[in-house]
């Protein structure tokens, strides 16, 4: 009896139906649940309103002028720059020349009252060649002479009177040439230095 038993046991526990596992406990034990804060976030790209675009207008134009007058402002400084840089190399030589006009000055004295039997003689020859060449020298760098003679009336923006002569034969405010002038490019180097005739008849 308890052999029948132990066979009707065996058979009802053989013939138990094994049910498929879930799909969960089939999922790798490493494997995580996917999350929405995965997923890259999109930048937010709405454009602004047409009233948010005509506010922000005036401070851009006040940007933009004030941007335009900087960059004027550095193209008037870069010209004048280059003005005095310019300058500074033309008139570089002016001091010096000034101190040689003495030098030309004695030279004319010099020359303009040779004796007449002096004249032919190899060393006032040789005089009026170092003269000569120190004026064409000076011309070379932007010496040039201002024509005056005597008997012009007197200019005062070429003239320098240095001395006043009473004379009722020369007409009034004519000059005589004590010392030529000389520019330097555009500029008086020195005026003419003259005597101006005063004549009290006129």
């Amino acid at each position: 009896m308890s052999s029948i038993l132990y066979i009707l046991y065996a058979v009802q526990v053989l013939s138990i139906r094994i049910l498929p596992l879930p799909l969960t406990s089939a999922m790798p034990r490493h494997s995580k649940a996917h999350s929405p804060a995965d997923e890259p976030v999109e930048p937010d790209v709405t454009p602004g309103t047409p009233e948010e675009t005509n506010a922000t207008q005036p401070e851009e134009d006040d940007y933009k002028e004030r941007w335009q007058r900087a960059l004027a402002d550095l193209e008037n400084l870069r010209r004048r720059a280059d003005i005095e840089r310019q300058d500074t190399a033309k008139y570089a030589l002016k001091s010096f020349i000034e101190d040689l006009l003495p030098v030309i000055d004695n030279f004319y004295r010099a020359t303009e009252h040779v004796p007449a039997e002096l004249k032919d003689s190899p060393w006032v020859a040789g005089m009026l060649y170092i003269q000569k060449n120190l004026l064409d020298t000076l011309e070379s760098r932007g010496v040039k002479e201002i024509p005056a003679k005597n008997g012009d009336q007197f200019d005062p923006t070429h003239h320098e009177g240095i001395q006043t002569i009473e004379s009722d034969e020369q007409p009034d405010h004519s000059i005589k040439v004590i010392n030529r002038g000389y520019m330097l490019h555009d500029r008086i180097l020195r005026p003419v230095q003259v005597a101006v005739y005063s004549n009290q008849a006129k």
